[in-house]
């Protein structure tokens, strides 16, 4: 399985936080997602986003390259509608430190 590492910055971050929401309930239409990401103390965090609030916070955020931030979007994004993620032998990690510079 290849992992990506997608850094949240800041601006992501303070976006992710105000946007969460507590009730973790599905209903047809209107699918959620649970962003979990590894902080820079090794600590994990989670925070419930709506469809479309996700897709923005994941607009925000930096990719290791524009193809992989087109993979996500083009495929794994689009495929959490029906329900179905489409991985591909692809892990997305969240982090809120750069890997390039930690």
């Amino acid at each position: 399985m290849k992992n990506i590492d997608i850094y949240i910055p800041p601006k992501a971050y303070e976006y992710l936080i105000q946007n969460k929401t507590l009730d973790r309930t599905v209903s047809p239409g209107k699918p959620k997602y649970v962003v979990y990401y590894r902080k820079r103390d090794n600590t994990l965090g989670a925070a419930t986003l709506s469809f479309d609030k996700f897709g923005n916070f994941a607009e925000m955020c930096i990719f290791p390259s524009r193809k992989e931030k087109e993979t996500f979007f083009d495929e794994f994004y689009p495929s959490l509608y029906k329900g179905i993620a489409d991985e591909k032998e692809i892990n997305y990690r969240w982090r809120t430190y750069n890997w390039h510079t930690k």
